[in-house]
């Protein structure tokens, strides 16, 4: 057999080329697809979760013959004797199991998902609730033909444009419910204080204590963020300052950015407001806020970079929001 001899340039060659096409091979494998905005509906991991965070639903008893009162984190619930109903209308006379959950607060608000908008615009909240009645074989119950039941709100303080807000749960959106105002107003609460509201005719699963800004002009927000942080690992909230109100800021495919431009709600110019972004990228969380003096028409806030965290320090963050 012919000795094929190289010499020192061609050896050098051949490296050359071996270590090219082996970079290249790892960089296939490895290197990682950059996050691009997606159209459509996308709800970013960080919000599984912190959904460990959201308040807790608890859990109380009575007798639907006689009635009686449940108290969850500052919110009762009032029923009068003989009051629930199985769904087809039969009376119901065993005993009710009560499932509340409150969100008083704008950290409750974002980690639960259930933020304060409403026909178009945020809303001031002076406290939400979920809740639902079941019979002692779990079976769904309702309130009886003719019968309604009271909320005290203890916490609150009283208003004259305070109404009661139901709420309606949705699907595929960050926002999990969407709030409509009924004509049914507040007065003074009796149980503790606070806010009452009677003759409430149906168990809405969703209830909340709510005022309108009453504020115009409305206007547009929208939010930019860095290369890599979109609608697919990222998510972006606002609040106005020293208001419990607060919701997220959808994204918007077309503009690439986090905007109300075509969303679910305006913001009132003038007003001063807060945005946080949070974002969750491999295994690793992000955050930055920015503060707002006065909305402006129109008004564009640009990211520049994000803050490393942790989960437990994303918590802290959106408990001081």
């Amino acid at each position: 057999m012919k000795n094929i001899f190289l010499n020192p340039k061609q050896l050098l060659l051949i490296l050359a080329l071996f270590t090219l096409a082996f970079t290249s091979s790892c960089k296939k494998d490895d290197e990682e697809e950059p996050v691009v905005w997606t159209n459509g509906p996308a709800i970013s991991e960080v919000l599984n979760d912190l959904k460990q965070f959201e308040p807790h639903d608890n859990e109380y008893t009575l007798n639907a013959s006689t009635g009686g009162t449940v108290t969850n984190e500052g919110i009762a619930a009032i029923f009068p004797a003989d009051a629930f109903a199985l769904e087809n209308g039969t009376p119901y006379t065993g005993t009710v199991t009560i499932k509340m959950q409150t969100i008083n607060s704008v950290s409750d608000m974002l980690f639960s998902g259930i933020t304060a908008t409403a026909a178009g615009e945020l809303i001031l909240s002076d406290g939400m609730l979920k809740i639902n009645a079941r019979d002692n074989s779990n079976n769904k119950l309702v309130l009886a033909a003719g019968k309604t039941f009271s909320l005290e709100f203890q916490n609150a303080t009283l208003d004259p444009d305070q109404k009661l807000f139901i709420g309606e749960e949705v699907t595929n959106d960050e926002n999990t419910v969407q709030w409509d105002s009924t004509d049914i107003k507040g007065r003074g609460g009796e149980i503790g204080g606070g806010v009452g509201i009677d003759n409430i005719g149906q168990l809405f699963e969703f209830c909340n204590l709510d005022r309108w800004m009453n504020e115009t002009p409305l206007t547009d927000i929208s939010v930019s963020t860095p290369t890599g942080y979109t609608n697919v690992n990222t998510e972006c909230f606002m609040k106005y300052t020293g208001e419990n109100s607060a919701a997220y800021i959808p994204s918007n495919f077309s503009l690439q950015k986090f905007s109300t431009i075509g969303g679910h709600y305006q913001v009132v110019q003038g007003r001063a407001a807060k945005i946080l972004v949070i974002a969750k990228v491999g295994s690793s969380y992000f955050y930055q806020t920015e503060n707002i003096a006065a909305i402006g028409a129109n008004h564009q806030v640009t990211i520049t970079s994000m803050v490393g965290t942790t989960l437990t320090g994303l918590k802290t963050i959106i408990e001081n929001f």
